[in-house]
């Protein structure tokens, strides 16, 4: 058995190495892609971008009509500013208290009658609820200022994250409706995935973080780094292969997405053991490993 045992493996890490030697062919595959579309429905009054150019996170990609939410919020501004309905209630609080204490004083003295004592209590209640019902109004008005101008940016379409404008499907005139409408395709290619399918018997010998030499025949003399972020749960249709992804750095961004590259897998070729993957223990990696440089497989 244990003969048997080592001539698997032997013949693994010979089609392992036979693999490193004549390379794989993989598909480069952006970072991360995103459809951006608009958060309301309005006329596109400026484009600010062009397919093909980079923008950064936050970055205004196009302004819609905002016109009227600017002057609602202009409105609800000033009337959050506007304390004077407030201070005169405060105003008239202060007196009708200062009318029931009279009414008191006189009150315990014998003096006065006990309507006048009523009349004064009265007016002080009402002077209460009206500092609290202008209060009231006040508060509302400085909670909306929030969403009004919530609704003024919400006319902004803005990049989510850092990359390049693949897609721009708008033009100015045009509008926003329905609200899911697609309006630019945004792809970060700063890293770029490869996917490279292995055959399935090879899977023992690879495991996450295992790095590989990406080469491409446009740029023959540079090789890329890639690391095994990810490697599939099931097989490919047939049970012959498992897809796996490489992560690749791509700062100068000469590795486009759809582009076929060389995949070879480094150092296994000259035996060395590799990790051994169960299927519980393939799973996804939150974020890029540590590379190292990539050996030529001998």
């Amino acid at each position: 058995m244990k003969s048997l045992l080592c001539a698997v493996s032997v013949c693994l890490l010979a089609a392992l190495a036979a693999a490193a030697e004549t390379g794989l062919t993989g598909n480069v595959l952006p970072f991360r892609t995103s459809w951006v579309n608009a958060k309301t429905i309005g006329n596109v009054t400026e484009v600010h971008v062009h397919e093909g150019q980079k923008v950064n996170e936050g970055d205004a990609l196009a302004q819609l009509d905002d016109e009227i939410e600017r002057a609602n919020c202009d409105i609800t501004v000033l009337q959050a500013e506007d304390e004077t309905g407030v201070e005169a209630a405060r105003i008239q609080l202060a007196q009708a208290e200062r009318d029931l204490n009279r009414a008191k004083t006189i009150s315990e003295k014998g003096a006065g009658t006990p309507i006048e004592l009523e009349r004064a209590q009265y007016a002080y209640d009402v002077s209460l609820n009206a500092v609290k019902s202008k209060q009231l109004d006040h508060d509302r008005y400085v909670v909306a200022v929030k969403s009004r101008k919530t609704a003024v940016e919400n006319c902004v379409v803005r990049a989510p994250f850092a990359g390049l404008v693949a897609v721009k499907a708008i033009e100015v005139g045009e509008t926003t409706a329905p609200v899911d409408r697609k309006l630019f395709q945004i792809i970060d290619i700063s890293k770029v995935y490869v996917d490279v399918h292995v055959e399935t018997r090879l899977i023992r010998e690879l495991g996450a973080g295992d790095t590989a030499a990406v080469t491409s025949d446009i740029f023959p003399d540079r090789r890329f780094a890639g690391a095994v972020s990810f490697i599939s749960p099931a097989t490919d249709l047939g049970g012959h292969s498992i897809g796996m992804k490489l992560l690749v750095d791509n700062p100068d961004g000469v590795l486009r997405p759809g582009m076929k590259v060389g995949v070879k897998f480094a150092g296994k070729g000259a035996g060395a053991p590799g990790p051994d993957v169960s299927t519980d223990s393939i799973v996804e990696l939150p974020s890029a490993p540590e590379t190292k440089p990539a050996e030529t497989a001998k």
